[in-house]
């Protein structure tokens, strides 16, 4: 394990830990976002905030359940 120290050194970042903080990354990543057509980023966030509020009362075993009904 490295401490935060080593991995600041090494350029390393923590991948977010849940879905919320991940779009809330990549929201914040402007130059990655405008290679990608606009109307393909609105549908995505729109999607995935949907899931989020479908799945926001849910814990972990109830999610996991959703998920393998989908896929």
């Amino acid at each position: 394990n490295m401490t935060p120290a080593e991995r600041e050194k090494q350029g390393i970042t923590i991948l977010p830990s849940n879905l919320s903080l991940a779009l809330e990354n990549l929201q914040n990543d402007k130059e990655f976002l405008q290679e990608l057509p606009k109307p393909l980023v609105d549908t995505y966030f729109a999607i995935k905030r949907q899931e989020l509020a479908t799945t926001s009362e849910l814990d972990d075993q109830a999610i996991c359940k959703q998920y393998s009904q989908l896929y």
